[in-house]
């Protein structure tokens, strides 16, 4: 049989090697086949052994066979082989082979490099896996020496935040799909600093550099390429700044060396949104962060008890305090249930940066607001836990996240758990907006546009919980789109910046000195929350008007004081608020999670409405 023939292969034969990485390679690479390729192709593995922990793993439109019989006429051989005795990803290549006898005219090696990484990780693992099925499909076999050179470039500075480095993972095991027979990626760490004499020959070898992160480091590299090798191509990972309209290029003085023809990936559709509000012409491209992963299986988990969880940062704009207002509102149903909401993670005193307002001590004031509601039986708090506890939790809870951070443009923790088939409660907020295009089984809250940024009604997260504990099981199911991104090269433009970019870096080139440590981090980017560039950044992150103030059916948040002369809100995102109190009292109204009844004026009412101070209890 002619190896031709069985091009496109549709029946492979693997001989179990008892080394369980290897066997889970080959089957991710069928299932990628079949998955994300549409092939229709099967797979028999002869072995003594029962492999089925492995199989269950990946997601399959065939499953394969486990079998102890001979390679059949009609099947093309895997073969994973190693170079000089090396470990696969230090070096083997995959023989994929018409016939039972390795050797000959009938054996394709593929490019050992599509097998061979700079990092060691999961999802790198199942990248590579991508490139060798792609490279099947396309019958593109070995090259002794790759032509291209694609370079990603990274640096430390992407240690600022736990999500931030596993973000970085997740971009290099991405790009490392696009390693082809003649094309090979490599890694440029510049932690150290930029060394002359390597990152010279990186800069004029490279056809193309993904910038992962703009940074005071990585903006030296591209001031140096730009220089060296203008034609160059450069893909920058824009997941950070968007919400502030990309003020770092400023900063970092990398603006000049911008093109209208670089390629910029952002993790969900609202930064795509915002980029194009920044620069007169971009070319954006959405890539969510895990997109990789897609082939895999999520898991079926009961739903009968279940806590509520929240890990990330303690931060103001994670709006945990709402959640904590929604457990007052079902706090009976939750002692008897014997649930609670547990809060990892660590206080990061960021408070808001893009106006200026300094952190309060968050977690001090969520204490508070859990004693004075008497929550302090259900809500614990606990510090930031590794990922593989994270996971064992998530898998007994339900995640919660109503976070209105203006750079919530993934979310990875939300990812994950959806991963493992825990239900969600979300936002319907940047990039948590996306993850419906990927998975089902989320319920989502509102975002409102009030006086005073965004909130959510404490009502629907409530609401959202009781929804999710009537049901029995629930599964999130995986949706599939692996679109490649060309890399070609055009004729360069310079990028310019649209007239509201240019007059944000008209306030921030002279506000203060600024520095890598200076908090907040890019300066007083918006004057307040009633500022029409953050408004419009709002409003494409997913804050929906305000609807008029009920009549009815209204509760008020447990931040507020009534007293005789004045209304006065404590909010950690603002600080102190009062309003001087003015006419007739004729409105009584209930305090979440108290006693307490207030008897309010219209005016009084109306203002703690327009603020995000009073909820309507009824869910629309």
């Amino acid at each position: 049989m002619c190896f031709n023939e069985c091009m496109p292969f549709t029946k492979y034969y693997f001989l179990d090697s008892n080394n369980d990485d290897e066997v889970s390679f080959i089957l991710e690479l069928i299932s990628i086949l079949q998955i994300d390729f549409s092939q229709k192709v099967t797979l028999v593995i002869k072995s003594q052994r029962k492999l089925d922990h492995l199989v269950n793993e990946f997601n399959w439109l065939s499953v394969p066979e486990m079998s102890t019989r001979e390679i059949a006429s009609t099947e093309c051989l895997l073969d994973l082989f190693k170079e000089n005795n090396a470990h696969r990803s230090d070096g083997g290549a995959i023989l994929v082979s018409s016939t039972s006898n390795i050797s000959g005219k009938n054996v394709f090696k593929i490019s050992s490099h599509l097998l061979t990484s700079a990092i060691k990780h999961e999802e790198v693992t199942t990248s590579l896996a991508w490139s060798v099925a792609n490279a099947i499909i396309k019958r593109d076999f070995y090259q002794e020496e790759p032509r291209k050179i694609i370079t990603i470039v990274s640096s430390d500075e992407v240690n600022d935040w736990i999500s931030l480095i596993e973000a970085t993972v997740s971009i290099m095991a991405y790009w490392y799909r696009y390693q082809t027979s003649d094309t090979i990626l490599n890694l440029l760490d510049l932690s150290k600093g930029i060394q002359k004499s390597e990152t010279n020959k990186i800069s004029m070898n490279s056809e193309c550099m993904i910038i992962v992160k703009i940074s005071k480091t990585t903006s030296q590299f591209i001031k140096l390429t730009r220089t060296l090798n203008p034609a160059c191509k450069m893909v920058f990972h824009g997941f950070e700044s968007a919400s502030v309209y990309y003020a770092n290029t400023f900063l970092y003085d990398v603006d000049s060396c911008l093109y209208e023809e670089d390629l910029w990936i952002m993790s969900c559709q609202a930064d795509a949104e915002l980029a194009k509000l920044a620069w007169k012409k971009i070319k954006t491209k959405v890539v969510p962060l895990k997109k990789i992963e897609f082939h895999k299986k999520s898991l079926k988990t009961d739903t009968e008890k279940k806590h509520l969880y929240f890990f990330g940062r303690i931060s103001e704009q994670k709006n945990i305090e709402a959640s904590i207002f929604a457990v007052a509102l079902i706090a009976d149903e939750m002692r008897k249930s014997r649930r609670k909401f547990k809060i990892f993670g660590y206080e990061d005193y960021l408070g808001v940066p893009n106006l200026r307002v300094p952190g309060q001590g968050y977690l001090e004031e969520l204490y508070g607001i859990v004693k004075r509601l008497g929550l302090t039986d259900l809500v614990e708090f606990y510090p930031a836990v590794h990922v593989q506890k994270m996971e064992e939790e998530l898998r007994q809870g339900i995640f919660l996240s109503p976070s209105v951070h203006s750079d919530e443009n993934f979310g990875l923790v939300a990812f994950r758990a959806l991963r493992l088939g825990a239900p969600v409660i979300l936002s319907k907020w940047g990039g948590h907006k996306d993850l419906a295009h990927h998975f089902s089984g989320i319920e989502y809250v509102d975002v409102y546009e009030t006086k005073t940024g965004p909130e959510i009604n404490p009502c629907q997260i409530a609401h959202a919980a009781l929804q999710i504990w009537k049901k029995n099981s629930i599964i999130s199911e995986l949706k599939y789109n692996q679109e490649m991104i060309s890399l070609e090269w055009s004729e360069s433009h310079p990028l310019e910046p649209s007239h509201l970019k240019a007059g944000i870096i008209n306030r921030i080139k002279d506000s203060f000195p600024w520095g890598m440590r200076k908090w907040p981090l890019y300066g007083k980017i918006f004057q307040n929350h009633q500022d029409p560039n953050y408004l419009a950044a709002q409003r494409i992150y997913g804050a929906v008007n305000l609807p008029s103030m009920p009549k009815i059916d209204m509760i008020v948040s447990p931040l507020v004081r009534i007293l005789p002369n004045e209304i006065k809100v404590k909010d950690a995102r603002l600080g102190v608020l009062r309003y001087s109190r003015k006419g007739e009292q004729k409105i009584k109204l209930k305090q979440l999670g108290t006693d307490n009844f207030f008897h309010l004026s219209l005016q009084e009412s109306k203002w703690l409405w327009e603020n995000g101070y009073i909820f309507l209890k009824g869910v629309p």
